[in-house]
């Protein structure tokens, strides 16, 4: 049954985390907390790797993997507020860049296509990892410059997935880059046949 293997378990775990996240916060258990999101950031670093070792990469797999994300990701600045509120007032900019940076180009694939995308692309991993760690460092350190890093790389990423979803003539799943979007919707060649 293709949502109990491990991946799927793994993305699902995340979703189920959040709310285990948020009353951590709320109560100040911060060091509860800091292990519980680094088992949801285990999770999605080794939800894609099983998935793709153990041959059970699937649509489905890849929407609970986005959905995952989404939760973690939506909830972490409210998080934040409630364990450093120092550091979000510090840092404001910078997290309203982030929350833009995943927000806008969600609002547009709800628009298009009525649904979360989970295009994955190469960008999307490299900046998921860079957030991920730099959530971590503020947290655990209250180190912020990673963050901003993070969240002006989340800007160019959620331009590259706005290009994709307008490119895009219906949804799809597992789109590497815009090139990979390009190259789907290039007519093909008479001699390509």
């Amino acid at each position: 049954m293709e949502w109990c293997n491990i991946p799927n378990t793994l993305s699902a775990f995340r979703i189920i985390a959040t709310p285990g996240l948020l009353y951590l916060a709320w109560h100040g258990f911060a060091n509860a907390f800091l292990v519980l999101l680094v088992l949801a950031f285990l999770s999605d670093l080794l939800d894609g790797l099983i998935a793709r070792l153990l041959n059970q990469s699937s649509e489905l797999g890849a929407q609970l993997d986005s959905w995952g994300d989404a939760t973690i990701y939506i909830s972490l600045p409210i998080c934040a507020w409630w364990l450093r509120p120092d550091i979000i007032r510090q840092e404001i900019v910078f997290v309203c860049i982030a929350v833009l940076g995943l927000v806008l180009p969600a609002m547009l694939e709800f628009v298009k296509f009525g649904r979360l995308s989970c295009y994955h692309t190469w960008a999307s991993k490299i900046s998921a990892a860079l957030i991920s760690i730099s959530i971590l460092l503020i947290f655990a350190f209250s180190v912020t410059w990673l963050f901003r890093w993070a969240a002006i790389f989340q800007i160019l990423v959620a331009l590259e997935i706005i290009a994709i979803t307008i490119l895009l003539p219906t949804w799809q799943c597992n789109i590497q880059s815009v090139w990979h979007a390009i190259n789907l919707i290039k007519p093909k060649n008479i001699l390509d046949r």
